[in-house]
């Protein structure tokens, strides 16, 4: 083959200096040439060197294959003519004439299916295990199948092909015939079987691999990235091989020059193939033959730790690299030397004559000209630095850097000495009465047995996986390093993981690595260094806390279900409840009916000493006794409490373990209700002391309240007041607690006004009023005024200072305009929902606003807010309006507290104030008419769709939340009304309002986000008549000429778009368009050898 073919050109051109003339393998020859007289030569010179030397060519097995090309001449062989052929097979494989391997796969399918009946006696016999039957299947019809299946450039429809022909004969072998169904992810685990996509694949990756290695110039490796010369026809098929692989790359965060490197280490490069599709149905039967049939024990014990080592050695660690001293650039070492000769002849013209000193002077001042110079470009260089660093933090995680605009900056690190901590945690969480049973002080009420009983059947995989589902992808692991995403992502493994809750359970077994939790320190404000700056935060293993999560859900039902929990008192901790804003409304209502009706009332905020972390453990075990908790539970939450400890890291060094011997740890996933059943037994047992407080008009309102730890007493009288602070203060020191007198507050309200000299003292000291310092309480600040004047004009600060710091960030204006949208407005609406905010504030919040978002989408100042929030105008923005937001907001808050099912709630009837101009019950009251009149009406057309295209719903028909979320969605079409009868007066940027059969374009972020700036502002300016056409600069005072410069017509946008009659004959609408075409026109021309269309020229 080498005499035949050097010397030649007669192959087709592979790179720039060669060509690729022949492929053989033994005595199969495959010649390749670019045309017929090629091909001709190259055939009659092969089969004359081989009769030279005694060879002879077979000419019936001889074919010949033609490709893009309409020359019919035959190539002939002795005479003979050689048959031409559309595909035929060349070492195995079907070679298609349009490049695809769909008939290579049907081939396959065919041949492996031939293989299969063959042993069909097999696949019957009783007496072979199954276990057999798949290995002689793998064998025999598998490897068949996927021969040559490395180089296959798949589609659906193939995949498709090949994966029902084996799920087929895996039924048959385990004999799963109609009507008997399972799903395929069932079969392949029964069969030991991975998806046929993932094996193909990973045969790919592996092929490549080697592929890789060889030398640069060889053709199989240059053949992976080689680019053919000329375009793919039409009815090309539209999957490639090459495009398969780039899509599995770019999925595994590879790139070719990475594959390229790592390729060259096999044992690298097998890391690389196994975390293609990891945790698969291999890495499952090693894990089952790790822990399958060992004990309960070593099976918690060991589970989490082979999950971690199977994914270390299946993605690799992440290596923490340290951060190094940034290297001085040429420009700053200049700027150190200029500041050093700068501060030396400072010194030399102390000690300088005069006539020195002018000389010296003139020196200092061209170094201070050069330094201002290079310190101006070093400032640029760090803004332009910062501005990347900001856009690229941004593109990782949007809502993080906008969540970082707005948050108080937190850093330091603890410097504190080991024996230091480790004495500071064991002062913290020792108790040395923890083994003393608490004594049951008079007035302790236990509840009646409970009627509705606690489910204590083993976890079932519905809970575990709902679970699993609810818990935040990004939670920080625990000791074991296994994070929920793997249990998101792996199911096979969470179904392992409920047998071994089945277990655990069953046996009240509860593993050592549950109870053991790494603890960090967060810190608390900027530059932290001390103890009492950080916040400890503890880590736990995730099975523990799944575990836990499905016990914790269990013990709510039941407190709920037999109402051991009074929610008008303790709202904390209940799924269902909107504790925190019931509970701040109350209290609210509770002080302004006190003023508006000339009252007395006694309002005490009370502040736990480190709650969580001061329940004794006996308190716990108390209240789950006291609740009829059955004895199975209470053994595990006690061996759980018992062997729980702790261990604190830092920078430089890991505390040893401290024993938990009081109070939960803040991470435990059982630990909130826990507390709750805690706080609960005193709270019962605290309620009689006092009276309910009266509130005017036959209402009243119990004398406690609560949401986890924050205890709130309300009372119309002074010495019932004191009677149940002392009994609460009884209460927490029978039960080893203490309230902190420095963060509790009191206000006491006499006729109406407020009552400095009324005091009170909790363990022993006097508790300040908020006449002193203002109190936070469930998201809402209390002071001396009882108004939310104060609240207002903060919110405003607070949104300006929103507004400038999204504004200093450095993004492009449309990304600013993203973290307005979805964090500072969110941020936002939070003190305009809870506090007593008119609606004319928030007009200006929005006005504000209004003014930035303008700006930073690069439209006009005058341009209207219709155009950004209307939903009905012809170009939708994604953007909400704060100002109905806000009014969104107070009637859901109205519609919530009216459909509570807290009695005390319903029968105050709490009042939203929000202003005169805008009522919210008025609102909701004529929402709710609405919606009663158009269920009177019925479904009507209003558009093009069909009768029956939507599904209407009807208000006397919806419940709860629905009826909540029907309001709130009327209330928006009144707002949307509103906006589109402003549009209507106005005469320019109205227009929109009659282009009847204009189609609406809506645009959403995904778009605007692979918008350029500009285009966005043409497209909001082009269609609200803001573009620089003639007659609005008149308009504007920027010119006196409206008329067009070549109809001499009016010019406005629409002119210029689209109507210029001039334009239009001279074929300047079309002109950019008509251009592209006689490029490309000519270009086809010249390639076909005609002259007759000139190449235009620029």
């Amino acid at each position: 083959m080498k005499e035949s073919t050097s010397g030649t050109r007669n192959g087709i051109q592979w790179t720039l200096w060669t060509q690729l003339d022949d492929l053989d393998f033994a005595e199969d020859i495959a010649l390749v040439s670019q045309n017929h007289s090629q091909m001709q030569d190259k055939t009659s010179t092969v089969n004359q060197l081989s009769g030279s030397i005694g060879l002879r060519i077979h000419r019936g097995k001889w074919k010949m294959l033609k490709i893009k090309t309409e020359d019919t001449q035959a190539i002939t062989v002795g005479g003979k003519p050689l048959e031409v052929v559309e595909n035929f097979t060349y070492l195995g494989s079907v070679i298609d004439h349009s490049g695809g391997t769909a008939a290579d796969v049907r081939s396959r399918v065919a041949k492996a299916r031939a293989a299969f009946k063959t042993l069909d006696k097999i696949w019957r016999d009783r007496t072979i295990s199954t276990k057999t039957k798949i290995r002689l299947f793998n064998s025999n019809v598998k490897s068949a199948l996927l021969y040559g299946c490395e180089t296959w450039s798949l589609n659906q429809s193939s995949l498709k092909k090949v994966q029902t022909f084996v799920n087929g004969c895996l039924r048959r072998i385990l004999r799963i015939f109609w009507p008997e169904r399972i799903r395929n992810e069932e079969l392949w685990n029964r069969a030991g079987q991975r998806p046929i996509r993932e094996e193909i694949t990973q045969r790919r990756w592996r092929w490549l691999g080697h592929t890789l290695r060889k030398p640069r110039n060889s053709i199989t490796r240059q053949s992976l990235q080689w680019n053919p010369q000329g375009k793919r026809s039409r009815g090309r098929p539209r999957t490639t091989w090459r495009r398969n692989l780039e899509e599995e790359m770019k999925a595994s965060g590879h790139s070719w020059r990475d594959i390229t490197r790592m390729a060259q280490d096999r044992r690298d490069w097998g890391t690389v193939v196994r975390g293609i599709y990891p945790l698969q149905a291999n890495h499952q039967h090693y894990v089952h033959k790790l822990i399958g049939k060992s004990t309960l024990e070593h099976k918690l014990t060991t589970f989490g730790g082979i999950i971690y080592q199977t994914c270390i050695n299946t993605f690799g660690a992440k290596q923490h690299q340290a951060k190094r001293e940034p290297i001085k650039s040429r420009r700053q070492r200049e700027m150190e030397t200029l500041r050093k000769q700068k501060k030396n002849l400072r010194k030399q013209m102390k000690s300088a004559t005069e006539e020195e000193k002018n000389g010296l002077q003139e020196l200092w001042r061209g170094l201070k000209t050069r330094h201002s110079a290079l310190s101006r470009a070093e400032s640029a260089r760090k803004r332009r630095s910062q501005k990347k660093k900001n856009q690229e933090r941004f593109y990782k995680d949007p809502f993080q850097f906008a969540r970082q605009l707005f948050q108080q900056p937190r850093s330091g690190s603890l410097s504190v000495e080991k024996e230091q901590l480790e004495a500071h945690l064991r002062k913290t969480y020792s108790d040395r009465n923890r083994e003393i049973p608490l004594s049951e002080p008079a007035g302790l009420k236990w509840p009646a047995a409970s009627g509705e009983e606690f489910n204590s059947k083993p976890p079932s995989l519905k809970e575990i996986i709902a679970v699993v589902q609810k818990a935040r992808a990004k939670s920080a692991p625990g000791p074991n390093g296994v994070p929920y995403l793997l249990y998101k992502r792996c199911p096979n493994v969470l179904k392992r993981l409920h047998k071994i809750f089945r277990g655990a359970w069953s046996n009240l077994k509860i593993s050592e690595q549950w109870m053991s939790a790494d603890g960090v320190y967060i810190p608390k404000e900027q530059n932290s260094t001390e103890i009492n700056q950080f916040r400890p935060i503890s880590l736990l293993n995730v099975k523990g806390k799944i575990f836990f999560s499905v016990m914790a859900s269990r013990l709510t039902k039941y407190l709920t279900e037999n109402g051991y929990i009074n929610t008008s008192v303790q709202k904390g901790g209940i799924p269902g409840v909107s504790g925190c804003l019931e509970h701040a409304t109350m209290i609210w209502e509770a002080i302004q009916r006190a003023k508006s009706e000339k009252l007395n009332l006694d309002v005490i905020w009370l502040d736990l000493a480190n709650a969580y972390g001061s329940v004794p453990h006996q308190m716990i075990q108390l209240a789950l006794r006291m609740y009829h908790v059955p004895e199975d539970i209470q053994v595990m939450l006690d061996d759980y409490f018992s062997g729980f400890r702790m261990r604190f890291s830092t920078n430089s060094y890991t505390t040893d373990w401290i024993n938990l011997e009081i109070g939960i740890a803040m991470g435990c996933t059982i630990s909130p209700i826990l507390f709750v059943m805690a706080m609960e037994v005193i709270l019962k047992a605290a309620e009689d002391s006092a009276g309910p407080a009266n509130l005017g008009g036959g209402c009243y309102m119990p004398p406690l309240k609560a949401f986890m730890d924050d205890t709130t007493i309300i009372c119309s009288k002074e010495d019932e007041t004191r009677q149940m602070l002392e009994r609460l203060d009884v209460l927490m020191a029978w039960c080893r607690m203490k309230f902190k007198p420095k963060k509790s507050r009191s206000l006491s309200v006499r006729k109406g006004k407020i009552d400095v000299t009324t005091t009170f003292t909790v363990a022993s000291q006097q508790i300040p009023t908020v006449s002193q310092e203002p109190v936070k309480s469930l998201g809402r600040w209390y002071d001396s005024s009882m108004k939310d004047t104060k609240r207002g004009l903060e919110t405003v600060e607070l949104a300006t200072e929103g507004l400038l710091a999204i504004n200093r960030c450095g993004l492009q204006g449309k990304l600013k305009v993203w973290c307005l949208q979805f964090m500072l407005i969110p941020k936002l609406l939070w003190p305009l929902l809870v506090y007593e905010i008119c609606s004319t504030t928030v007009e200006a919040i929005e006005a504000k606003i209004n003014m930035f978002t303008r700006r930073w989408l690069g439209v006009p100042p005058g341009l209207t807010d219709v155009a950004m929030y209307c939903r009905k105008a012809k170009l939708r923005l994604p953007l909400k309006s704060i100002l109905e937001e806000y009014k969104c907001g107070k009637a859901r808050l109205l519609s919530m507290l009216d459909d509570s099912e807290d009695p005390i709630v319903k029968t105050v009837q709490p009042t939203i104030k929000t202003c005169r101009k805008w009522k919210v019950v008025e609102a909701v009251d004529e929402a709710k008419e609405c919606l009663k009149i158009k269920e009177v009406i019925g479904q009507t057309q209003t558009d093009r769709k069909g009768l029956g295209s939507s599904t209407a719903k009807w208000w006397s028909k919806a419940e709860g939340k629905e009826k909540r979320d029907m309001v709130i969605n009327e209330i928006r079409l009144n707002e949307d009304s509103r906006r589109v009868q402003k549009a209507v007066q106005q005469p320019q940027q109205g227009q929109w309002t009659n282009w009847d059969n204009a189609l609406q374009k809506s645009l959403i972020w995904n778009e605007i986000w692979h918008m350029a700036p500009l285009r966005i502002s043409f497209l909001i300016r082009s269609v609200y008549d803001l573009l620089p056409s003639n007659a609005n600069l008149v308009r504007w005072g920027k010119k006196e000429d409206p008329t067009c410069p070549l109809c001499q017509g009016r010019q406005t946008t629409e002119h210029v778009l689209s109507s210029c009659k001039i334009a239009l004959s001279q074929g300047r609408y079309t002109w950019r368009h008509n251009r592209v075409l006689q490029e490309l026109a000519a270009i086809i021309s010249t390639a076909k050898g005609e002259t007759t269309l000139p190449i235009p020229t620029r």
